[in-house]
């Protein structure tokens, strides 16, 4: 047997996909708890812009700390959210040593979420915080996963593949498997440039057809050195000077970064176009973009277009605003979040109420 596991960062499932109710009955204010994609990319979205992390306690003593006055240490953080079509919305939780142990030993299984939502619809609008327990107010649920292990009966001596994965691509000693696994998919997307300016490289340098990374390092420190693999005086028919291959090495460097800002001005421009995003979201999407371009597409194959914004986000359409000075975007946020419409227009600088009303400010 040889085990995959990490010190942090394991996706669990904290929300379920559709409508959903508690074993107790609740809520008592609407019909069922609601989630989708939409409301999971609003929630995502506002959840993003937290700067503290979100607390995973034991039982929700943190709820109730002030009133027994026992201590609500975590078990766990969570820093990451993420929609999955058809299972639902994921946290990926930073696990204490404590916490881990106790999960592994089978001391807790579920986890119960903490969420605000809109009453009479059952929106869920925002994820506070979440707890271990083993008596989850959600019924069904997928069980905690604080390790995971793959048996090979045949294999004699451990294989920590998940290591060996994270030495080849060079990343963080810490890597999760889900983030070696995106990294890994990452590398071996398209990526056509890349490989012609790879094979010009290894041209360039006289190495083999398919000498990896390490081998065109080795490489160029033999040129730099001023000779080749055997130590003899380099051939000028077969090998060339230091400044080629430097400047080979800042031509693939411009061309991935080029290649990077043209995919996310795309990326960002389609999403603005059909309206899986708000006008509100750009700058949010860029930042994840520069970040890490997959979790934006991630994020943008998952979110629903709403139509009311088509007008007012694409070909320099005027945008229409309602009797309380609101356009489309404002009104979509509303409705998302139930808020009342006349309400979020008080709020605005320069409010002025509509003809026949009153304002009670």
């Amino acid at each position: 047997m040889f085990d995959l596991q990490s010190s942090t960062g394991e996706w669990q499932q904290i929300l379920p996909a559709g409508t959903f109710s508690a074993r107790d009955g609740r809520p008592v204010d609407a019909p069922a708890w609601r989630l989708d994609a939409t409301l999971a990319a609003t929630l995502i979205a506002q959840f993003s812009r937290r700067v503290n992390a979100a607390v995973v306690d034991y039982e929700h003593q943190t709820l109730h700390a002030e009133v027994n006055g026992v201590p609500a240490p975590a078990a766990g953080w969570i820093n990451e959210l993420q929609w999955r079509e058809g299972q639902g919305l994921f946290a990926k939780i930073e696990w204490t040593a404590k916490a881990r142990e106790m999960i592994q030993a089978g001391e807790y299984r579920y986890l119960s979420p903490v969420f605000q939502y809109a009453p009479g619809t059952g929106d869920v609008l925002t994820l506070e915080m979440a707890a271990v327990t083993n008596y989850p107010g959600l019924d069904g649920m997928q069980a905690l996963a604080a390790m995971r292990s793959i048996h090979h009966p045949t294999e004699e001596h451990p294989v920590d593949l998940l290591k060996m994965l994270i030495e080849a691509l060079g990343l963080e000693p810490n890597t999760t498997e889900d983030d070696a696994i995106a990294a890994l998919k990452k590398v071996t997307a398209d990526n056509t440039g890349f490989v012609a300016m790879l094979t010009a490289l290894r041209q360039e340098l006289g190495a083999e057809e398919g000498a990896g990374l390490d081998a065109l390092k080795a490489r160029v420190a033999t040129l730099k050195s001023g000779g080749t693999q055997g130590g003899e005086t380099p051939d000028p028919a077969k090998y060339v000077s230091v400044k080629v291959v430097e400047d080979l090495r800042a031509e693939l460097a411009a061309l991935s970064g080029q290649f990077n800002s043209n995919q996310l001005d795309e990326l960002v421009s389609e999403g603005l176009e059909d309206g899986r995003l708000l006008k509100a979201q750009e700058q949010w999407a860029r930042d994840l973009g520069k970040k890490d371009i997959q979790a934006l597409k991630a994020y943008l194959e998952t979110a629903q277009p709403i139509a009311a914004l088509r007008s007012t986000q694409t070909n320099g359409v005027t945008t229409q605003v309602d009797d309380n000075g609101l356009d489309a975007e404002e009104l979509a946020v509303c409705r998302s979040m139930g808020i009342d419409p006349e309400e979020y227009a008080k709020s605005k600088p320069g409010y002025k109420p509509a003809a026949g009303s009153t304002s009670d400010k």
